[in-house]
């Protein structure tokens, strides 16, 4: 018997979507902060339920966004990482956020001016948690619509869904789904380096020259398949000493290793003001993420 010639890629990505196989229980964990290699201090187990959050009174209600119809959680007095619920009690998505506060702190101390622009940048939203001014940006882990419509159906169970149904972000305004396949990009997602224990970098607008308004997020992917995502901003950020930190502080050479095809403002910015950085992990296996010599995309997309 003979059969007519087949696009495996193309049959690849229409089996998935039919399947449903993309989503799945292939993101089986939620995980935020990197660490090196024998550290404890990262792949933080993040709660998939409000049950799970509230349970050893890490986690409470502080506020709800009513754009979104989802409550939101933070650690006793700490907003600088909240997470999302829908209607349904499920995880709904998370988001950053920088204290107006603490962010020219080192650049005062520098006695130079701050330049990055929260304040005019659209993928930053302002906001007020627990009496404290602050930019926040998020990313879902469903859609709009579906948390308009009250969330999942039922309680997610770890041992058979997925903690995210698609991930969005918002970068000028309107909520765009992130594509789950290396091949098939995103737009304007720039190629950066892979890093161990993290992935293939993907950083959003990276080859605009300017930096002012600079957009800092990323996706990241192994072997072809979106695993996770990174949220940053520039500036000085402080801990709360009594609360879980998923801030990441990046040395300015492990930026160069991941981001060697940026413009030079990026290090500046770096250099002056400060960085920071927390990635989201939705996947197990996550610390086991390797470089091979070879890139994937080179050979299979």
């Amino acid at each position: 018997l003979r059969f007519p010639s087949v696009d495996m890629k193309c049959l690849l990505i229409v089996v998935c979507a039919l399947a449903s196989l993309c989503a799945g229980a292939e993101w089986d964990s939620f995980q935020v902060t990197y660490a090196r290699p024998g550290s404890k201090m990262g792949y933080y187990d993040m709660p998939w339920t409000v049950t799970e959050a509230t349970s050893k009174g890490r986690w409470g209600k502080i506020a709800e966004d009513t754009k979104l119809n989802v409550d939101i959680y933070s650690q006793p007095d700490d907003p600088r990482v909240v997470l999302l619920f829908d209607k349904k009690d499920n995880i709904a998505g998370i988001r950053m956020s920088f204290l107006k506060e603490d962010v020219d702190t080192k650049a005062k101390e520098e006695g130079i001016p701050f330049e990055f622009d929260y304040e005019n940048n659209s993928i930053y939203e302002k906001g007020n948690y627990l009496g404290k001014d602050l930019w926040y940006t998020t990313v879902l882990f469903a859609s709009p619509n579906q948390l308009a419509a009250g969330g999942r159906s039922g309680q997610l169970d770890k041992s058979k869904d997925s903690v995210a149904e698609a991930l969005y972000f918002k970068p000028e305004g309107e909520w765009v789904q992130l594509s789950r396949e290396e091949c098939v990009q995103s737009e304007h997602f720039v190629e950066a380096n892979c890093f161990p224990g993290m992935g293939k970098h993907y950083f959003y607008e990276l080859n605009n020259p300017e930096c002012k308004r600079r957009k800092p997020f990323f996706v990241l992917y192994n072997e072809g398949r979106l695993v996770g995502v990174g949220l940053a901003g520039f500036g000085s950020f402080t801990r709360n000493q009594k609360t879980q930190s998923y801030y990441e502080d990046f040395p300015l050479e492990a930026t160069r290793s991941i981001i060697p095809n940026g413009p030079k403002c990026i290090q500046e910015y770096i250099r002056n003001y400060g960085l920071t950085m927390m990635h989201v992990f939705l996947v197990k296996n996550a610390p086991k993420i390797s470089c091979p010599p070879e890139e994937w995309r080179s050979t299979h997309c």
